[in-house]
């Protein structure tokens, strides 16, 4: 079975109903570094002890931005990823430390490859089972909520990403943008609007599209002081901080 789930990504870490806080919020790997263990440090944010489960899942992206998980992905990372610990507790406050380690990739093609690390708050529960007419209770254990971030594998040479801006349209307190990704890997950009005297009135940073998705409609909050006139509505790439070009724009 599809299950739609949708990421909330915070600029400096992710974030879950406050009770959980990760960061990095993304692992990038490269075959062509000496690097193979990352790590990411999750904090338990509640005020209660926490115990949580950590697992690898694949997702796929539609033009809304919505995520649906899969049972297998053409551009999974799956089975060149371990990570330690599956499973830990901890109290409130306390940090927690995942290592993630790039296995060898062997023959494969190139490519990106990539998939998510799910960490899941759970909590011990009963559930009743019933053997000989005899009525039992046995412990599992259920999951709350999860927060998911991207990990990824570039594989060899040639490996392309291109974001071009297609359409935009103002609202009352927004612009929408239709992003369109070219090339054959994911990209990664930040997207900004400046008014006329340069001032930025609008900024959406790590706006991701993953593959085969080519389009992602995307949304930009506007200042309170609104936007009217010209101005220049900006594409970077979200690692480097590099200008990849500009539009400009008019309401």
């Amino acid at each position: 079975m599809k299950k739609i789930i949708f990421l909330f990504v915070v600029f400096m870490g992710i974030e879950a109903k406050a009770n959980i806080s990760i960061y990095p919020y993304h692992l990038d790997f490269d075959t062509a570094s000496r690097t193979r263990v990352q790590s990411i440090r999750v904090i338990n944010k509640s005020d209660k002890r926490q115990t949580y489960r950590v697992s690898v899942v694949d997702l796929t992206q539609d033009s809304q931005g919505n995520m649906t998980e899969v049972d297998s992905a053409k551009h999974s990372a799956k089975k060149y990823l371990q990570f330690s610990p599956r499973q830990f507790t901890l109290e409130p406050n306390l940090v927690q430390t995942i290592n993630i380690a790039q296995r060898g990739l062997g023959n494969a093609p190139n490519d990106e490859f990539f998939s998510f690390v799910q960490i899941s708050e759970t909590k011990l529960g009963e559930r009743p089972t019933q053997n000989d007419g005899e009525k039992k209770l046995s412990i599992q254990l259920v999951p709350l909520f999860s927060v998911r971030f991207p990990v990824k594998i570039l594989n060899g040479k040639d490996l392309v990403s291109n974001t071009d801006i297609s359409s935009f349209s103002f609202d009352k307190e927004n612009l929408n943008v239709l992003l369109k990704r070219t090339g054959n890997i994911s990209s990664h950009v930040d997207v900004a609007l400046l008014n006329d005297k340069k001032e930025e009135v609008g900024r959406l940073n790590s706006v991701k599209i993953y593959p085969p998705n080519d389009k992602l409609k995307v949304q930009i909050p506007l200042k309170k002081e609104g936007f009217k006139g010209d101005g220049v509505l900006k594409l970077e790439n979200a690692v480097s901080k590099k200008q990849i070009l500009t539009k400009s724009v008019h309401k």
